[in-house]
């Protein structure tokens, strides 16, 4: 059986991106006592068990700042730089209510939630732009079918419809015999 290297990394591709997609797509949870977290740009859910507002923290990287979108009272928009070169961050800090909570990085990337507190937080962090990701893996998948069924000459259309491939229909196998019906424009064999 020969193997056509082509399709087979094409296949292997397809599972990567999928593979990619659906880890990048899915809800990461955290719970525990201080608590430390890459946020990204999705949506976070927090649960404060405690009947007691818990202090936290937003931190930004460098000098990108950051906005965040909030359910919760008095948590600013957008962060404020603090801190002198070279390690100057953007930071949010508010107090974290009892029972459930969202916020939302709006604008920005590399943003980190920290609370250091003994109160055991827990944390659902849903992944940002599922939609245009989904999107985008489909459109992929259905160039890299398209990829495999143009290197295989389109074979398992033919199966699935139960018919030859027309090159195959039209061709005869050669005998090494001439054919006596066989006649062309400007033909000079004897008849």
């Amino acid at each position: 059986m020969k193997i056509n290297w082509k399709i087979l990394v094409a296949v292997v591709l397809m599972v990567g991106a999928i593979a990619w997609t659906v880890n990048s797509i899915r809800s990461t949870s955290y719970n525990g006592t201080n608590l430390n977290f890459e946020v990204g740009g999705g949506t976070v859910t927090m649960t404060n068990p405690s009947s007691e507002p818990v202090p936290v923290r937003l931190t930004g990287a460098l000098n990108r700042s950051f906005s965040v979108s909030s359910t919760i009272d008095g948590v600013p928009r957008i962060s404020v730089r603090e801190g002198t070169s070279p390690n100057i961050i953007n930071l949010i800090e508010f107090e974290l209510p009892p029972g459930v909570s969202e916020f939302t990085i709006t604008r920005g990337s590399d943003v980190t939630f920290s609370a250091d507190t003994n109160t055991s937080l827990k944390a659902t962090v849903h992944a940002a732009n599922t939609g245009t990701k989904i999107k985008v893996l489909a459109v992929f998948l259905l160039g890299v079918l398209f990829y495999i069924s143009y290197t295989s000459d389109h074979r398992w259309l033919y199966t699935l419809l139960g018919k030859e491939p027309s090159s195959k229909l039209h061709s005869k196998p050669y005998t090494g015999e001439h054919d006596a019906n066989m006649r062309a424009y400007g033909d000079n064999r004897p008849k």
